[in-house]
């Protein structure tokens, strides 16, 4: 793949991309054929020391890039960004995938990347989900330390407003477990469980382990501890809300500023738009639903009218748009109106699926010349058959 993407880098288009990316130009319209995206970005994407955030219309979508983007980038950080496994004005808690992976971007987002490259894929509803304020996220973070002195007792309150659960063992991210002077955290943004072994109030002993074996894997000097919710106990009580009743359909009751993962970008991050028309439509089809949902919730008693709107409109969003440089790398222009990188690009013949037809276009092109790099999952079998 990096023969192809050095291709792409050798272009004079890209050149002047590569000038219109350095001096801040936004937005800066591609214009590329879909099949074209997602290289035309791990091009650029590794030689940017900032933060990407890569958009679709449809979650379906943005599991595809980022699924295809180790292909085209293998070295290149990526986070998923889910959206809500619960509809908007929907009173249900979100299932434990979504929350993880949305907590571990915003963590990751909340701490800095160290000036890393680093692409975080995400949909539509996925930015317009409201979430908990960086301040506070970043606030209620704590950093466990090997050496430091925490009260066990102390801690462990501090982990349950944090949205941590207590429990007996810890299997997944956002347990925690107290045995004597043992106290067992998954934190989480991380692969694997941390144990603190205290000496009275002392960090004793600070190591990563195998929650199935129960075996140190590593010892470390440090494990961040970011929230395990998309908000945070205080506030409940004068909502008059029973701790173990809340969920994140209550994160705009509990923090009434409207923050969505926009916010925890960094100044200098750029914006990848897959397809700019798509991503509106979706966005406004969204908000049309969404209103539906409240009309009929409020009607059915199931929701209080003056219940805060728990997303984002399509006009803050362009709001925030504009605090951020903005690539859209579609929709794709016509052929003849193609230029820059979009001229670089044509669809090719379809085949369905005849290996013998496409062998031989393959062999009357490299007989006029021509350079060819073929992209398959079967890409040994086509080898084999080549030969």
């Amino acid at each position: 793949m990096e023969t192809i993407l050095n291709k792409i880098r050798e272009q004079s288009a890209f050149a002047q991309l590569e000038g219109e990316l350095n001096s801040g130009t936004s937005p800066i319209k591609l214009g590329l054929m879909r099949a074209a995206r997602l290289p035309i970005l791990a091009a650029f994407a590794e030689q940017q020391a900032r933060t990407i955030l890569l958009l679709t219309q449809r979650r379906d979508r943005s599991l595809t890039y980022y699924e295809e983007l180790n292909l085209w980038a293998l070295e290149l950080e990526r986070l998923f960004f889910p959206e809500p496994s619960a509809l908007f004005y929907e009173n249900a808690p979100w299932s434990e995938t979504a929350r993880r992976e949305r907590l571990s971007a915003l963590a990751r987002l909340a701490h800095g990347n160290d000036g890393k490259p680093l692409v975080v894929v995400a949909s539509g509803r996925a930015i317009m989900a409201r979430t908990l304020p960086k301040n506070d996220f970043v606030s209620a973070s704590l950093n466990v330390d090997l050496g430091a002195r925490h009260e066990p007792l102390e801690l462990a309150d501090r982990l349950v407003r944090m949205g941590y659960e207590s429990a007996s063992s810890v299997t997944a991210p956002g347990h925690f477990a107290r045995r004597g002077g043992i106290l067992d955290l998954w934190a989480m943004q991380d692969e694997l469980p941390s144990r603190l072994e205290f000496f009275g109030d002392e960090i004793e002993s600070l190591r990563q382990f195998d929650p199935a074996s129960q075996r140190t894997v590593t010892e470390v000097k440090s494990v961040l501890v970011s929230p395990a919710r998309e908000y945070l106990l205080g506030r409940e009580s004068k909502l008059g809300i029973e701790p173990k009743d809340l969920n994140e359909f209550h994160t705009p009751l509990l923090h009434p500023e409207s923050v969505s993962l926009l916010d925890y970008l960094p100044s200098d991050a750029l914006i990848c738009i897959d397809d700019r028309d798509a991503l509106d439509e979706q966005i406004t089809e969204l908000e049309t639903q969404a209103v539906a949902l409240r009309q009929e919730a409020i009607a059915t008693g199931t929701l209080d009218k003056n219940y805060p709107i728990p997303y984002l409109s399509l006009n803050e969003i362009e709001d925030e748009f504009t605090q951020h440089q903005v690539i859209e790398l579609g929709p794709a222009d016509l052929l003849e109106e193609a230029n820059g990188m979009a001229r670089l690009f044509r669809p090719g013949p379809r085949f369905g699926g005849q290996l013998k037809p496409m062998l031989d276009h393959v062999e009357q092109m490299l007989g006029n010349g021509d350079e060819v790099q073929l992209v398959s999952r079967q890409a040994a079998r086509l080898q084999d058959l080549w030969g």
